[in-house]
């Protein structure tokens, strides 16, 4: 919201915030207005000559520049307009939530599904914020014992949060990495996600109810072209359904690990 929405009190209506996987030309203009009140304009020129990929040429006239920078800036690559965006914000404690709030406001007004957080382009995802649903990391980075499944499971998080997002590598990755968990905490290295969650969760009814929610979840990976098998067919995985999954992993994995943990104190 600019200064004087906010001292009159008003909003504007946002259109809906579904488009992905483009760089409108609103966001191409902030780039370029950032670019030059940072470098100036023929330095402007000369960094996106070369995020596009282009040889610059030997140019000392503003005049002649502000030209090629508009154009530069209207054909780039839609992923390396959000990458120059996060190159250029400021260090925290130095303005950068007011650019942060210059990139937002561009990015609802064109109705885009991506917001910046502390510098970052991150997907806009008001349900899961609202609900307190992350995708974060369930392994600690100091657990070496756990490094091989933080590693996947990271990787499923950077496919999700990605530009463009993978969802079907989304999806395959924090399976993949509650599977190696499990292997990991029964010692059974060719050991199913089935095997494994029969096992760990134990015979009591509620317990094998949540074991069969686990397994019809590796399922549904399995029926996704792509997902862990060929991809036969083109099927359209929105962000809310890959996300679903990946927490749905994550939060397996923290309940695994955490009830591991558990039992090997008090066994000690």
């Amino acid at each position: 919201m600019n200064d004087l929405l906010r001292r009159i009190g008003t909003t504007v209506r946002q259109p809906s915030r579904t488009r992905t996987e483009e760089a409108p030309p609103r966001l191409r203009a902030l780039l370029r207005e950032i670019l030059v009140e940072e470098n100036g304009m023929i330095e402007a020129y000369r960094e996106l000559s070369d995020t596009a990929g282009q040889t610059a040429d030997d140019i000392w006239s503003y005049d002649w520049a502000a030209p090629r920078v508009r154009e530069l800036a209207d054909n780039l690559d839609w992923d390396l307009v959000y990458e120059l965006l996060e190159r250029y914000a400021p260090k925290p404690l130095s303005g950068l939530d007011a650019y942060d709030s210059k990139v937002n406001d561009v990015l609802a007004r064109e109705g885009m599904a991506y917001k910046m957080v502390d510098g970052k382009i991150m997907p806009f995802d008001p349900e899961g914020e609202d609900l307190e649903l992350d995708t974060t990391n369930p392994i600690d980075n100091e657990d070496e014992a756990y490094a091989p499944v933080r590693r996947q499971y990271q990787r499923a998080i950077d496919a999700l949060n990605g530009r463009p997002m993978d969802p079907l590598t989304a999806i395959r990755e924090s399976l993949n990495a509650l599977e190696a968990l499990g292997r990991i905490l029964t010692g059974k290295p060719k050991a199913s996600l089935g095997e494994i969650v029969d096992k760990l969760l134990g015979p009591a009814v509620h317990r094998r109810a949540l074991a069969a929610a686990l397994k019809a979840l590796y399922g549904y990976s399995s029926t996704v072209p792509g997902a862990r098998h060929g991809e036969h067919e083109t099927v359209d995985i929105q962000f809310a359904e890959a996300a679903f999954v990946v927490r749905s992993a994550g939060a397996a994995i923290a309940m695994l690990l955490a009830e591991h943990r558990k039992e090997s104190t008090e066994v000690n």
